[in-house]
């Protein structure tokens, strides 16, 4: 599992109350290391934080499963948005 995987999946423990201690400090350093994942990972918890995360009916994981897929395989769909977004895609990932 490459770290990026590593930091989504702490990412969603911690947006689901069910990260430990530990994994907080994981997931801290991992973002420190990682600036670009830092930012992307800053607009998640703020959009989680206003509530409009908490909105899925239960029964929708799969279709959260498939975004994030979508995410890191560089959907064009997704990466149009980020340009909405201003953000850049990732260019030192290679896809």
């Amino acid at each position: 599992m490459d770290v990026e995987d590593i930091a989504w999946k702490l990412a969603a423990k911690k947006m689901a109350n069910e990260a430990s201690a530990e994994e907080l400090r994981k997931l801290d350093e991992l973002l420190r290391l990682h600036p670009d994942m830092k930012e992307k990972a800053a607009l998640l918890f703020e959009w989680w934080d206003s509530g409009t995360g908490r909105t899925i009916e239960p029964g929708n994981q799969g279709l959260f499963k498939k975004i994030l897929e979508r995410i890191k395989d560089g959907d064009h769909a997704v990466n149009a948005a980020k340009g909405l977004l201003n953000l850049q895609p990732d260019k030192n990932k290679s896809g």
